[in-house]
């Protein structure tokens, strides 16, 4: 399938390719493509790169980006919150 199309003037222009998103188990959410990152209240986020990890553990310290911070909470799923400090 080809990701270009005319444009008004007959000229063919790159169509942006469609975000994909995979959760991986125990880690974080990837997001590859074409996508709109915003914060809780509508705020635009830059992240900088077409290739993101948005954090599912609630323990980075660059949220909402992950930091790998998962990799230390051993023993904690991403559903369980009694154990979290």
């Amino acid at each position: 399938m080809d990701a270009r199309e005319p444009d008004r003037n007959g000229a063919a222009v790159q169509k942006p390719a469609p975000a994909t998103v995979v959760v991986c188990e125990d880690g974080p959410v990837i997001i590859r493509g074409d996508y709109d990152l915003r914060s809780q209240t509508d705020e635009p986020i830059d992240p900088q790169r077409k290739t993101i990890a948005l954090c599912r553990c609630g323990r980075s310290l660059q949220k909402p980006f992950c930091d790998g911070s998962h990799i230390w909470a051993r023993g904690v799923t991403h559903g369980d919150r009694s154990n979290r400090t």
